[in-house]
């Protein structure tokens, strides 16, 4: 096969990341090793339960209780650090006939270098790597942010793909690079577009989307005021996130193209933050009159703030998690952050299609986001990441 011209590049960067390789087999029994994301523990419960092999390759750390207990069962055959050399992850592959590839960093602090090597250098050696190994499948990570602020919605796969963060532009890089090479070398490429994606043993999404709420809990707070409308976005649960990449990988037909994965709830900023509010006991009111066109141009002005600003409050927030989790000897897992990147999601309506996914066959596990949401909230009390708090119901 032919080689990317400037292979040597990338190949000379040592740096980990996650990927899953799925190979078709008789059932055997392994010892299951932790996978530190979400996304990654949801995969190998996916392919499991089809009575695939699986070996899983994932950024080395501790596997403590930051990622719950360590599972052993089914027919795993174990996880491993990767440096991203082509010739190491063809070692890696031998025998794998499908590969899902979930490699990226997601933390909008990074620099351009970092963002680059993790979503486009490595991208390139695995797609290298997975043609030179023959796999019949490969199914590449994307994600939704890189469209970029929607011209309209819902936000299909035709929309233009136009974004506007390091991490996005970074993504789209990858992502590009993937379909040339099935343009050029016959690589059998599916993309996935994920959008923001919650769900056990999340970090660093939930390091606001958590944090914040148990922080004004602990502050005594019981009922808030929350924005009256706002625009509409919606997310996906890790597990469908997991259940349609193995989905896909099945399907010849979705050889060549890129799908949204995105829940069915299409959620107003006010409904979103009632929802967080209410997991952990705090009660909205959703009488705030925020125009949607103020939001948009704080967000703009926002994302060329300087990053000392993004820092400090990121600082502010890390120093008051710590109290709570020493407070009530919780696992130091969720990160609390605000970073630059965030800003982009104040620019427009972040409603993304599923539906060319679901003309496909495929059946979300968890299309209403209130259900899943507090689902997962309850694992985190359960794991005691957070404190634990009784829910409020809503209608």
């Amino acid at each position: 096969h032919v080689v990317q011209p400037h292979r040597a590049a990338f190949e000379a960067q040592d740096h980990r990341f996650q990927q899953l390789a799925v190979h078709q087999v008789e059932a055997l029994r392994v010892h299951v090793q932790h996978l530190e994301r979400a996304v990654g523990n949801a995969l190998v419960d996916a392919a499991l339960a089809l009575h695939l092999r699986v070996v899983a390759h994932a950024a080395q750390q501790p596997v403590g209780d930051a990622g719950g207990a360590p599972r052993s069962r089914g027919d795993f055959a174990g996880a491993f650090g990767f440096n991203g050399h082509v010739e190491d992850a063809l070692e890696i592959m031998k025998g794998v006939d499908a590969i899902i590839h979930t490699a990226a960093r997601m933390n909008y602090y990074m620099t351009r270098p970092e963002f680059e090597l993790a979503n486009y250098h490595l991208t390139v050696a695995v797609c290298e790597a997975a043609l030179r190994s023959g796999a019949r499948k490969f199914v590449h990570f994307s994600t939704c942010d890189t469209y970029g602020p929607p011209h309209y919605t819902p936000v299909d796969e035709n929309h233009p793909q136009k974004p506007i963060n390091l991490y996005a532009k970074t993504k789209l890089m990858g992502e590009q690079a993937a379909f040339r090479y099935h343009k050029n070398f016959g690589l059998p490429l599916t993309v996935i577009r994920p959008t923001t994606i919650y769900g056990p043993r999340c970090v660093y999404v939930m390091g606001l989307f958590l944090v914040l709420p148990v922080l004004l809990r602990e502050k005594g707070l019981r009922k808030v005021p929350v924005p009256r409308n706002g625009f509409t976005a919606n997310l996906v649960h890790a597990r469908d996130v997991a259940g349609a990449a193995v989905f896909l990988m099945e399907k010849d037909e979705a050889i060549g193209e890129a799908y949204n994965i995105s829940d069915d709830s299409k959620m107003e900023s006010g409904e979103l933050i009632e929802i967080l509010l209410a997991a952990v006991g705090i009660e909205s009111r959703r009488v705030l009159p925020v125009p949607n066109s103020l939001v948009a141009t704080a967000a703009r002005v926002g994302s060329h703030l300087p990053r000392a600003f993004f820092f400090r409050i990121t600082d502010l927030l890390q120093r008051r998690w710590d109290e709570v989790v020493l407070r009530h000897q919780l696992v130091p897992a969720l990160k609390p952050r605000f970073d630059p990147g965030f800003m982009s999601f104040g620019r427009g309506n972040y409603d993304f299609d599923n539906a060319k996914i679901k003309r496909l066959g495929y059946k979300l596990r968890y299309p209403d986001f209130k259900s899943g949401w507090n689902e997962m909230v309850r694992w985190y009390m359960e794991n005691e990441w957070i404190p634990k708090y009784e829910s409020l119901p809503l209608n």
